[in-house]
């Protein structure tokens, strides 16, 4: 045989292998989004201007939210933009999958939009964005040491998408509440972070919430009265707002010609069940930090 002919079947033999590898181990529609994460610099973030004693002032007995301006850089926005679209219009799952009536107001969405659950697992990018110093320290000032994320999800709104039915966060749904109560003084068990990964504006549906809601948590089932109170998150990709779960908000509309996209990050006490089992989405290895912010090797449950 000559050596062309060598070289020939050299490179045949390397293509029927390469099928088999393919067809044995196909590529997941993730990688090229995971792979784009890998120079991601872990430690560098940007710190922005507050103060955490009147962001956990405002939280607790103002109007129930804050936002921080330019909490991340536009190159950690504009992975975490790639990401998100790139999960949204491969990994979106059916949002209704909770069969708890009151879960309705995540049952929206259709082709590339609609809610994704379980970032962690999904990225490196979804892992920085959770350790943030400046989301900690709130965090931590506002639930204690021991809290940890109770879930972490992207939300995009296309164009032409309906709002949410008004809500709150924590507890989770109206049914949680206990019968015939209007409302009940509680502290604050758990707070919601919400990444803005593109702009929010009236016109594109940023979040509504009603001011002071949190203080006297009830279910806003009064539709109208909540929209007569109600003001919108503005700001730009890379602000971030903080709000205490049981502020009564929803997404709005999107009437304008671009995706609004969100990443809510809801964080609670280590005292308190979370929503999701976060650490199903986790990959190994991870820092003993990290595993503390998703409820790993917590002593509660007791397990002697």
């Amino acid at each position: 045989m000559s050596a062309l002919n060598v070289q020939r079947s050299i490179a045949l033999l390397a293509t029927i292998l390469s099928l088999a590898a393919e067809a044995c181990h196909p590529s997941s529609p993730f990688d090229t989004a995971k792979q784009s994460t890998d120079g991601i610099d872990m430690n560098d973030y940007q710190i922005p201007d507050y103060n955490i004693t009147d962001v956990k002032s405002e939280l607790v007995s103002g109007n129930g939210f804050v936002i921080l301006r330019n909490v991340f850089s536009k190159a950690d926005i504009l992975v975490t933009q790639q990401q998100v679209q790139n999960l949204t219009k491969h990994n979106r799952i059916q949002t209704n999958v909770d069969e708890n009536p009151y879960a309705k107001h995540n049952s929206y969405g259709g082709k590339a939009s609609g809610i994704v659950w379980r970032l962690l697992g999904n990225g490196r990018i979804f892992e920085k964005i959770a350790m943030h110093p400046t989301l900690k320290e709130i965090t931590i000032e506002v639930l204690g040491e021991s809290s940890y994320i109770s879930s972490y999800m992207s939300n995009t709104v296309a164009p032409g998408m309906k709002g949410q039915t008004p809500h709150i966060d924590y507890p989770y749904y109206d049914g949680f509440f206990p019968n015939d109560e209007k409302s009940s003084p509680r502290p604050l068990l758990s707070i919601g972070i919400m990444i803005m990964v593109s702009e929010f504006s009236k016109e594109n549906g940023g979040t509504a919430a009603r001011p002071g809601s949190q203080r006297s948590p009830t279910y806003p089932s009064d539709k109208e009265e909540f929209f007569r109170h109600a003001v919108q998150f503005e700001g730009k990709p890379g602000d971030v707002a903080i709000f205490a779960a049981s502020l009564q908000h929803c997404a709005m509309p999107n009437n304008s010609p671009n995706h609004r996209v969100g990443i809510v990050m809801s964080m609670i006490p280590g005292y308190l069940r979370a929503y999701q089992d976060i650490r199903i989405g986790v990959y190994q290895p991870v820092s003993s930090e990290f595993k503390k912010m998703v409820g790993m090797g917590h002593y509660y449950p007791m397990r002697h």
